[in-house]
């Protein structure tokens, strides 16, 4: 028996008794097997994370048997921040909607391409904000400190500047800026472009694609047909003749409203960014999202590959020998369910947009995630450029149980009752969700009832 496996999964085999029995099972779901380039991509995270274990060891000098139970015990922090993630993906997956490939692809993606991506491009963020902030709220900062340049300022000034201090505000409105507004929208974006390019999912209904084909055909009739001759009481010389006029009607876009030069200007970087995706990797067409699990699938499999990278490095940073509680705190991260909620506010305007064919701009689709991104930052949570994670319990407000606690009776009464605020937004945020998912389900079932969903 031959077998033939690509990114779909099994395309064919050859006739033999054993072909024949593992076609009836699953020839109804060619989505149930992993691909040679699937395996490829889990063996290459496994690899990474086995790599990046051994290297953050602490001690470096410590003995070959103690450095190798050392890295071990990474090895296993890192596989127990993975165990949610893992659970909930394989709760979510249905066989019949989603194909295991493009969900690994899409998890790679965001792990490895989406992750640095928002990295860099969080640094650049927040160099620029800072710069921004120190040049229109402190004049003098530059002068006061000529020998360092511009773009080391924001990194350094805590140390080689020593004679000249920002006001508080001014920092104040710099991380501000950084932590909730800059860095929120470019991981949320960064979700959705990781979304799209692992599932090479194109943005078209399917009564969209029903009327491009029916113009198509029309288009094709009209070139085949012979130019009619002109109408009665029609001046054969005029263009705008009854058939002129039609013909220009059926190829001229619909008018749109005038923007201004701004919007126009902006409308051309984010089109100029996004062009790259516009016919998918290596000339390859994208493919019509199907249904709204598998969009809220495939966008919380890119959420928890951001969030699977991300803490993985925070837990290998979090390896010196005085820090505490570091099994805890790796299951912790794995739980917290910002990334996640966030997507799948994410996933419910998708299916608005692509499936239900609502119009609908960059800034509404994101709005929702990044709102809720921005409260999670604000309240603690570190983006992902921050370097720095000695301190967990402050990143996901949670204090390990044999942690020593120093805070008085009013004080600890006081974080109980922020943290079951907090623990009430996500709830509420978890129960919004489902109860969308379920409306919108019944919505394009309702709408679209020719096709399968």
């Amino acid at each position: 028996m031959v077998v033939y496996r690509n990114e779909e999964g099994m395309q064919g085999m050859r006739r033999g008794p054993v072909g024949d029995a593992l076609s009836l099972l699953l020839d109804d779901y060619p989505s149930r097997i992993l691909s040679i380039a699937s395996l490829a991509r889990l063996g290459l995270l496994v690899l990474t994370a086995t790599g990046l274990a051994y290297l953050a060891v602490v001690p470096r000098n410590a003995p070959t048997e103690q450095y190798n139970y050392l890295f071990k015990t990474n090895l296993l922090l890192v596989s127990a921040s993975l165990a949610w993630p893992s659970l909930l993906l394989c709760l979510m997956y249905n066989a019949r909607e989603i194909n295991v490939n493009y969900l690994i692809r899409t998890f790679f993606t965001a792990a490895t391409a989406g992750y640095l991506g928002s990295f860099l491009t969080e640094i650049v963020a927040a160099t620029g904000l800072k710069l921004l902030a120190f040049y229109r709220l402190e004049p003098h900062m530059q002068a006061a400190c000529p020998e360092i340049p511009s773009i080391h300022l924001p990194w350094v000034w805590k140390t080689d500047c020593v004679s000249y201090r920002p006001r508080l505000l001014t920092l104040l409105i710099a991380d501000l800026a950084i932590n909730c507004l800059a860095s929120p929208i470019i991981e949320e974006a960064a979700k959705l472009l990781c979304y799209q390019w692992g599932g090479w999912v194109r943005a078209t209904t399917p009564l969209q694609a029903q009327e491009r084909e029916e113009q198509r055909r029309q288009r094709e009739q009209d070139q085949t047909q012979e130019p009619a001759g002109p109408s009665e009481g029609a001046n054969p010389d005029s263009s705008l003749s009854p058939e002129a006029v039609g013909a220009w009607a059926r190829q001229s876009p619909p008018d749109r409203p005038r923007r201004r030069p701004l919007r126009r200007l902006l409308a051309g970087i984010l089109s100029l960014l996004l062009a790259p995706l516009s016919a998918g990797p290596g000339g390859r067409r994208y493919r019509r999202p199907e249904s709204v699990h598998s969009t809220l699938v495939y966008m919380t499999a890119a959420a928890l590959g951001l969030k699977a990278a991300d803490n993985a490095r925070r837990i290998l940073v979090y390896t010196r020998p005085q820090d505490t509680s570091k099994p805890f705190f790796a299951l912790a991260r794995g739980f917290f369910p910002v990334h996640e909620l966030c997507g799948a506010f994410t996933a419910l305007n998708l299916v608005r947009r692509d499936i239900l064919g609502e119009r609908m701009s960059w800034i509404r689709l994101l709005a929702p995630a990044v709102i809720l991104h921005s409260m999670a930052n604000f309240r603690g949570m570190k983006p992902i450029f921050k370097w720095a994670s000695s301190s967990p319990w402050t990143e996901m407000q949670l204090q390990a149980l044999s942690a020593p606690d120093y805070a008085t009776a009013l004080q600890q009464i006081w974080k109980a009752v922020w943290g079951l605020v907090w623990f009430a937004v996500l709830a509420r945020v978890l129960g919004y969700i489902m109860f969308r998912h379920y409306l919108l389900s019944k919505q394009v079932r309702l709408r679209y009832a020719d096709y399968r969903f």
